[in-house]
């Protein structure tokens, strides 16, 4: 063998490592992408989901809100309202009339 053989060797088995170590370092980084990618796709379909049930939450108290400020008003500005509210919570009747309890309430 002559001298320009042996080295001709030589460059192809440096090819050859070099390309088994970009493979590697391929593989490596795919693998870091892929295992990175997975946890957090999860987490934001977690998030997601977690997005939706409080801004259902939200709708649901904005929609209490809106009955509250309703009663409070008719409250506020209806004798009817007033007037049946009163009786309800003071368990009280006017003069005259006979105030009939139930059992159980």
């Amino acid at each position: 063998m002559t001298s320009g053989e042996s080295g001709g060797r030589g460059r192809d088995g440096g090819k050859v490592i070099l390309n088994l170590v970009t493979g590697a370092c391929l593989l490596f980084s795919v693998g870091l992408v892929v295992n990175n990618i997975y946890p957090t796709r999860r987490r934001l379909e977690a998030m997601r989901e977690e997005k939706s049930r409080l801004e259902q939450e939200i709708r649901e108290r904005r929609d209490e809100i809106d009955r509250l400020k309703l009663k409070g008003d008719a409250l506020e500005s209806d004798p009817y309202t007033q007037d049946r509210t009163i009786r309800d919570v003071l368990r009280v009747n006017r003069p005259g009339e006979k105030l009939i309890r139930i059992e159980g309430e």
